[in-house]
């Protein structure tokens, strides 16, 4: 059985949980207490600034949906997820604890020398020094990490990087580099995306350009603290950067009737 925020029946919700229930395990009970699901429908959309990305509920919960496609698809999309509530027998209220993903937009332009600071999310971050590691290359999973990297420290709240880009002198985005790094016009069909920096194949046609980041903490969190950014773009051809980032909210619903009329 299933019922609105009013308590009316909410038969769309009861047919969404039965298709659930063929493909998944069945609810779980607390012996002696009440026991509800809470179910929140909520939309995000990723071209949009400070847009909402729902996340997981404290306790037990599960989503009703599948997030696999989000990261390609830029639309408004709605996302079912369940909450588990447990209470005395006598209550007729009930509340759930989680947390949501806060989008914040692109940044201000970073120009990309030493002492350039750009204000972020509450924070701010400043380059501290870029160098080219053409003799002394660090690696990843085997393969080398791109050959220059930018230093920067940052100051504020923890939060997470998203995408970085960087762009000419005139404004346009850099997406392809040849292998000295410069910047190049290419076909996105001949383009090496996947294509190992120092592979025989990156020096016959152009790669992605590309930025690695290594922060204190997780490897794209940002926190207090210094951090590199690797890229195989030559920061020379680069006339300013920007970039992506999220944090996480806290939340607390109230007032979730346990009872249908």
């Amino acid at each position: 059985v299933c019922w609105k925020p009013d308590g009316t029946p909410a038969n769309d919700l009861a047919d969404i949980l039965r298709s659930y229930l063929k493909l998944n395990t069945g609810f779980t009970i607390a012996h002696g207490k009440k026991t509800r699901y809470a179910i929140f429908r909520s939309r995000r959309s990723l071209s949009s600034p400070l847009s909402t990305i729902p996340q997981s509920f404290g306790g037990e919960s599960f989503d009703l949906g599948d997030r696999s496609m989000w990261s390609y698809d830029l639309g408004p999309r709605d996302h079912m997820s369940a909450a588990k509530i447990v209470s005395n027998r006598t209550d007729r209220f009930g509340e759930v604890k989680g947390l949501i993903q806060r989008l914040g937009g692109t940044s201000d332009r970073l120009n990309l020398v030493t002492g350039a600071k750009v204000n972020y999310l509450g924070g701010t971050l400043r380059i501290e020094k870029i160098l080219d590691q053409i003799l002394d290359r660090k690696t990843y999973l085997g393969q080398p990490l791109p050959r220059w990297q930018i230093h920067f420290d940052y100051k504020g709240p923890h939060r997470y990087w998203g995408e970085w880009v960087a762009y000419r002198r005139d404004g346009l985005p850099i997406w392809a580099v040849d292998r000295q790094g410069k910047p190049v016009l290419a076909d996105p069909a001949v383009v090496g995306f996947d294509t190992p920096y120092d592979s025989p194949k990156a020096g016959q046609v152009p790669v992605r350009a590309k930025f690695t980041v290594e922060s204190p903490g997780y490897p794209w969190g940002m926190r207090g603290g210094q951090g590199v950014v690797f890229t195989n773009i030559d920061p020379a051809h680069i006339g300013f950067v920007a970039f992506s980032g999220y944090f996480y909210q806290e939340i607390r619903i109230t007032g979730i009737p346990l009872n249908p009329k």
